[in-house]
This record gives C-alpha cells, sequence and structure tokens, in this order.
C-alpha cells in the first residue's frame, strides 16, 4: 500500500467518522424536539429533564466544534489546500452556534 493511498483511506475514514458524529447529533435534537413539540400538543408525557439533556447536548457540541476548529480543520487545510474555502465557512458556522449556545 503506497503512501498516498494510505493517507487516502484515513482521510476517508475520518469523514466518514465526522459523518457518523453529525449525524448521531441531529438524531439527538431531532428526538428532543419532537419530545417537546409532542408534550405541547398533549400527546405524551412530560420530556425527560430538559434542562439537563439541553446543558450535556450543548456541552458535547460545543466540544465537538472545538476538536474540529483546532484539530481537525487546521490538519485538512494543509493538506488539502483546496478544503480552504469550505473549513473556513464551516469555522463560521461553528462560531454562530457558539453564540446560540452561549
Amino acid at each position: 500500500m503506497g503512501g498516498s493511498q494510505g493517507s487516502s483511506e484515513r482521510l476517508v475514514a475520518f469523514g466518514a467518522e465526522l459523518i457518523e458524529i453529525h449525524r448521531r447529533l441531529r438524531e439527538q435534537l431531532a428526538a428532543l424536539r419532537g419530545d417537546v413539540v409532542s408534550y405541547l400538543k398533549g400527546e405524551g408525557g412530560r420530556p425527560r429533564e430538559l434542562k439537563a439533556h439541553c446543558l450535556a447536548f450543548c456541552s458535547a457540541l460545543g466540544a465537538h466544534h472545538t476538536g474540529e476548529d483546532a484539530g481537525a480543520f487546521p490538519v485538512l487545510a494543509g493538506r488539502f489546500p483546496e478544503l480552504r474555502p469550505l473549513i473556513g465557512k464551516l469555522e463560521e458556522d461553528h462560531q454562530l452556534v457558539a453564540g446560540i449556545l452561549r
């Protein structure tokens, strides 16, 4: 296996991991939203500890974005300069989300 092929395989695996993390975070948010909507419609019980769940979710999301911004993005930008515009947009999105979380 050549160096660039191994590097390419690692990049694909890393990308798949990021996709899975984002999918799980979206699922958690959708489930919470569904619980709240059902409760407000009188169709379900009170959502689990909403405040604790929101704080845990926001903490996990913030840590995830911090990891991407400080770790993954600089490495990707250095190795794949053509991704810099996309990475810049993702960093802007992270700053927007950070403001909402605060």
